[in-house]
């Protein structure tokens, strides 16, 4: 998925943690901050960069920063 934005951002959050059937308090627990918290990431707020980062590599993702004139390919690994 291509992000322009931190509102871009934190709504790709809140999709993967939705499709984890987290709570915003469940998944605020599960990386160790409060739920507003969460509720400001996922609105786009001021959070560090290391926060998000931790969010979404614990959904299973990972952030991922090229030039936007590059033209890239993603692909997923096989799950071992």
């Amino acid at each position: 998925m291509n992000v322009f934005s931190s509102e871009d951002i934190g709504a790709y959050i809140a999709h993967l943690r939705i499709g984890e059937g987290l709570t915003q308090a469940d998944f605020a627990e599960r990386i160790g901050v409060s739920r507003p918290t969460i509720s400001s990431l996922e609105n786009g707020g001021a959070v560090s960069a290391r926060l998000m980062v931790k969010a979404i590599n614990s959904l299973g993702s990972r952030l991922v920063i090229v030039p936007k004139s590059a033209a890239v390919t993603v692909r997923e690994l096989p799950h071992e």
